[in-house]
């Protein structure tokens, strides 16, 4: 599980990062707090729609921002390529 829980933190750094902070290096603990549901999600088998809708949430909800539902789409679809089937 620590596995799929670095490969979800380096997913939502690198390739979704929807505050822009990827590039620095004190901020790579910036999307922590959001794994450990993501990562529940993934091993439950979550379908990429329920990944994707989970990320536009956050976005919206969490972090106060407009949302790109087109964005978590595409990270909702590499998220449920690391789902164990």
């Amino acid at each position: 599980m620590e596995g799929l829980r670095r490969a979800i933190g380096e997913i939502l750094l690198d390739h979704w990062d929807p505050i822009g902070v990827a590039g620095e290096a004190a901020a790579r603990d910036e999307y922590e707090s959001y794994v450990p549901v993501i990562a529940g999600l993934v091993a439950a088998g979550a379908s990429a729609d329920v990944l994707a809708g989970r990320l536009f949430h956050v976005q919206q909800v969490d972090m106060g921002l407009w949302g790109d539902a087109t964005r978590a789409r595409v990270i909702g679809e590499l998220l449920f390529g690391l789902g164990v089937r």
